[in-house]
């Protein structure tokens, strides 16, 4: 009777053991998959704005194509735009940090960067501060006044980091020119 008693014990707490690790297991995949924080996709949005060594760029999105606001006759490199955009639309946060009452501390009493995007019913601005170089990770807030900081990937900022030359297709003309150019500087 004993025997069987302890074979019940043993075999009870093997259940609760192989209980409590399918549900760290299940707790680690929904933090490896992060919290969704700006539901919004690529597809929908229409209007793009970000800083970048203190300049500002503006795009729109007309009959599915990118531009510079203002400004339709310069093409602008599309993958890139849709990159830089996939990489916030939707946006994930890595971890969330509740209750913060020191951005400074996080680098976003004075963000470094402001990416604003959407479409015409709602837009989303995105305010980076500092790089946590442990984590690779870094510090953003979607709004100043309140008292959340999120951690994201370094590519939600670093696909930003681009000036208007670096979004705007060279002609064919352009790259003529620049190869002529070149190739008489060599002769000389």
């Amino acid at each position: 009777m004993l025997l069987l008693l302890g074979i019940l014990l043993l075999l009870v707490a093997a259940f609760v053991g192989l209980k409590v690790y399918n549900n760290a297991q299940a707790n680690k995949e929904e933090e490896a998959e992060g919290e969704i924080i700006i539901e919004m996709e690529y597809a929908d949005t229409e209007i793009m704005s970000y800083d970048y060594e203190g300049e500002t760029y503006n795009l729109e999105r007309v009959d599915d194509v990118w531009y510079v606001e203002g400004d339709h006759s310069q093409n602008v490199k599309q993958y890139r735009i849709k990159a830089m955009l996939s990489s916030v639309a939707p946006l994930i946060a890595e971890k969330t940090i509740e209750n913060v009452t020191d951005f400074a501390q996080y680098g976003l009493e004075t963000p470094q960067k402001t990416i604003v995007f959407g479409d015409d019913l709602e837009q989303y601005t995105i305010y980076v501060g500092d790089m946590n170089s442990l984590t690779s990770t870094y510090y953003i807030t979607l709004d100043l006044n309140g008292s959340t900081v999120y951690m994201v990937d370094t590519a939600c900022v670093t696909r930003f980091n681009y000036g208007l030359e670096d979004l705007i297709e060279e002609t064919s003309e352009e790259a003529s020119a620049e190869n002529s150019a070149g190739a008489s500087a060599e002769t000389n």
